[in-house]
């Protein structure tokens, strides 16, 4: 049964990594839809550099969603406004902060869609 979660990740690091705990395993043949992905600066002064991947562990493979954005201090940025469809047995989203644990991320899903 397809259900809407949102990932959250408080203080994204410099590393791209998945935001928040993975996506729930989902039942054969069945994916996820992405809704929604924001990022909002937490640093008091200065703007931050974040880059969005898709990887593929199956295909060992990486699609950068952005790669270097410039976000304001204080300032957000939508990378997703719409949908996106991933596999979830294969695919995840991963961002990536500079400087370090200076950005905050919800990522909005309709899982096992």
């Amino acid at each position: 049964m397809a259900k809407f979660v949102n990932r959250f990740e408080d203080k994204v690091p410099l590393s791209p990594t998945a935001p928040g705990a993975a996506l729930s395993a989902v039942t054969a043949n069945k994916g996820h839809i992405i809704i929604g992905l924001l990022i909002t600066n937490i640093h008091d002064t200065d703007s931050v550099s974040v880059t969005v991947n898709i990887t593929d562990s199956a295909t060992s493979e990486s699609i950068k969603l952005i790669r270097n954005k410039t976000i304001p201090a204080g300032g957000n940025f939508e990378v997703i406004s719409g949908k996106v469809v991933i596999d979830a047995s294969t695919q995840a989203v991963k961002v990536g902060c500079n400087p370090n644990e200076k950005a905050s991320v919800i990522l909005s899903v309709l899982e096992n869609a």
